[in-house]
């Protein structure tokens, strides 16, 4: 099965607008490796995430973790 992740960011600048549901930017994004992400690539993902003041989530499967923590994604 493959693993579906989902990638939304929220600018803390936009907050405000957010939750008046102007903006939001969402992916979606299909690993076509059925055991996920290996870990360097979810460590540049997550250094990579980092780099943004952004907060970044992953929705995997039923579970959400923060995009910047290595531990996280693994």
């Amino acid at each position: 099965m493959r693993k579906k992740y989902i990638i939304d960011t929220v600018h803390p600048a936009e907050l405000e607008m957010l939750s008046k549901g102007i903006i939001m930017v969402k992916d979606t994004i299909i690993l076509k490796n059925e055991t996920g992400l290996h870990a360097r690539p979810a460590s540049e993902l997550a250094k990579l995430a980092g780099s943004f003041t952004s907060t970044i989530k992953l929705h995997v499967n039923d579970k959400t973790v923060d995009a910047k923590s290595i531990l996280g994604i693994m």
